[in-house]
């Protein structure tokens, strides 16, 4: 049996020319896609240890402000609630005294006592939860005048806690009548300060 042979010195087999530009193709194909992976693989590995020193820095930031957190814990265990709630009770009685209007104090005093009653001397002995501690000492005329100052404060809203202190007659002293004090709290108002 006779086989077919080919004459390749008159026709080629294969077109040489074709093959190098599609081979030349796909080496150039080659060349972009390879360099395309090893941008993003680059972008990756920098991208990543970017992120890690950004954690790490984070991760320290973290940590100092937890110190500090535990840090002012502690300086705030450390104080004294119960001496603070105290001491500002205290401050604002005396900011309250001193914004006290007494003129305010003396007129409700006038329109209060009885006729025969006359104030000989007034006192504050300072504040409990804003109201002023005052000390009345007065002179009356008749024996019930302690009896009517009483009752005639009581009667007022701005004064409470009534309590007579003393009683005693004056009667052989310069000063004739009966002498008392009498203890009491008084609740005036946002005064306009005098």
């Amino acid at each position: 049996m006779d086989y077919l042979k080919f004459n390749l010195s008159q026709k080629p087999f294969y077109d040489v020319k074709k093959l190098v530009i599609f081979t030349s193709f796909l080496y150039f194909i080659a060349i972009v896609l390879t360099s395309f992976t090893a941008y993003k693989v680059y972008n990756f590995f920098k991208f990543s240890e970017d992120s890690e020193a950004k954690i790490i820095a984070l991760s320290e930031e973290l940590k100092k402000y937890q110190e500090e957190n535990n840090k002012l814990n502690r300086e705030l265990s450390i104080i004294d609630k119960k001496k603070i709630v105290e001491t500002s009770e205290v401050i604002n009685n005396l900011i309250k005294e001193r914004s006290f209007s007494w003129s305010k104090l003396l007129q409700e005093l006038e329109g209060t006592l009885p006729e025969d009653v006359r104030l000989m001397s007034l006192s504050t002995s300072g504040s409990t939860k804003g109201n002023i501690n005052i000390r009345i000492s007065a002179l009356s005329s008749k024996r019930d005048g302690m009896l009517k100052t009483v009752d005639a404060l009581k009667e007022k809203k701005v004064f409470f806690n009534v309590k007579p202190n003393q009683f005693q007659d004056e009667e052989r002293s310069p000063t004739i009548g009966k002498r008392f004090d009498i203890q009491f709290n008084y609740k005036g108002e946002e005064s306009d300060g005098l």
